[in-house]
């Protein structure tokens, strides 16, 4: 392989694991009872506990679409680190094209999976709440979750 093909593969690659990286730390590690990052840092799914006239049958399913949200979230942050550890390990062993274009590829799949499954998510929330409840969350998504937190301090 030329040299400068070779530093594009390596630049793509590079470029595709530091987007990677973002996307898994975006639900990645340990929340306290609050939904807040010990930082401070908001999420999304701790607005849902601030929403108006929450039923108890609301508020139960939303738990349970939280509990398994982190669960699949975490499994899928920990094979993402796993794969990009491989492919780092790869590229320092300078290893074949096509080892690093496979594990290139289950990064991108990777991605694209916790894409789908924060979607799924919204789906499956926008189905328990009532559309007052949707438009309310909406109006806290457009300030930034809270008028007391800074939006640069959003978790997303």
């Amino acid at each position: 392989m030329k040299p400068m093909n070779k530093r594009l593969a390596v630049l793509g690659l590079t470029t595709l694991l530091i987007s990677g990286a973002g996307t898994a730390l975006a639900f990645g590690g340990h929340k306290d009872h609050h939904g807040c990052d010990h930082d401070g840092r908001q999420t999304p799914m701790a607005a849902l506990s601030r929403l108006d006239g929450l039923t108890d049958e609301q508020k139960t399913q939303l738990r349970q679409i939280r509990q398994e949200a982190r669960d699949t979230f975490r499994e899928l942050r920990d094979q993402m680190r796993d794969n990009r550890s491989d492919l780092r390990d790869a590229m320092m062993d300078k290893s074949d094209l096509e080892t690093i274009r496979t594990l290139a590829k289950k990064q991108g799949d990777q991605v694209a999976r916790m894409i789908v499954l924060r979607a799924e998510i919204r789906d499956k929330v926008n189905g328990v709440l009532t559309e007052e409840q949707r438009q309310q969350l909406a109006d806290m998504r457009g300030k930034g979750w809270s008028d007391d937190i800074p939006r640069e301090k959003m978790r997303y």
